[in-house]
């Protein structure tokens, strides 16, 4: 059949049909369940960039999805407004071990005052003692909570280095950085409660502010609480 201008139209069908079957493997995709969407949080993405509203999706341990995201597909949904949401903070020197290099003590595993404070992977080093100082309580809090009249930019590169930086050099791969596919090591900070409470007077005071921490996509810190939970895993030379 031809029309006016002596065209077919009889594979219009076809064309369609065609198009429509382009598109619905894409719809499917974009429709795959989350775990956990963290929304409308100021995301600082560990790279020293300016702060960007948007949601973070989270499905098992990695971070899938970054932007505007349906929330109705999460079986958990943050409400992150007015929060900064951060890759998890690295500590390339940490004291969390025992002599002999092991992590065996039940406190040092659940590693309470580092979770507090938004630490979420450690370098570990042989040495771990039950009094530690206060900076072992606070000190990836001070960057962010004691410039206060600092503009933001002084906050983005605080965190870079606590992030991105220093995964870089411990050669640490898909984490430091809020990255689709990289591993759900997230922090959800309230910029205005955040404080290092720790002092030489009383050093074993945890860090406020941190309202949510994740690890390999699992809360450790929820709604300001820990949750005890030990979802780490040990990344040896070789494997990070």
């Amino acid at each position: 059949m031809a029309n006016r201008y002596g065209r077919s139209i009889a594979r219009t069908p076809c064309v369609v049909a065609s198009l429509l079957s382009l598109l619905v493997p894409v719809n499917l995709v974009a429709q795959e369940p989350l775990d956990i969407v963290i929304a409308s949080g100021m995301i600082l993405d560990g790279a020293g960039n300016p702060f960007v509203v948007a949601d973070v999706g989270i499905a098992g341990e990695r971070i899938v999805e970054i932007g505007r995201i349906d929330t109705t597909r999460a079986r958990r949904v943050i409400d992150a407004t007015g929060l900064y949401v951060t890759p998890g903070f690295i500590d390339m020197h940490s004291h969390s071990a025992n002599g002999d290099g092991s992590i065996s003590h039940p406190e040092g595993r659940r590693a309470a005052n580092s979770v507090t404070q938004g630490i979420t992977t450690e370098a570990i080093t042989s040495w771990w003692k039950w009094r530690l100082p206060p900076a072992s309580w606070g000190d990836t809090t001070t960057p962010i909570s004691a410039p206060r009249a600092f503009p933001l930019s002084g906050t983005t590169h605080a965190i870079r280095g606590m992030t991105s930086l220093a995964a870089q050099i411990i050669g640490l791969k898909n984490r430091g950085l809020l990255r689709e596919g990289f591993y759900a090591d997230v922090n959800v900070i309230d910029p205005v409660t955040i404080s290092d409470r720790a002092t030489y007077m009383n050093p074993h005071e945890y860090s406020t502010g941190f309202r949510f921490v994740l690890i390999n996509g699992e809360f450790v810190v929820d709604d300001g609480e820990r949750t005890g939970a030990l979802v780490g895993k040990v990344l040896l030379n070789g494997e990070l």
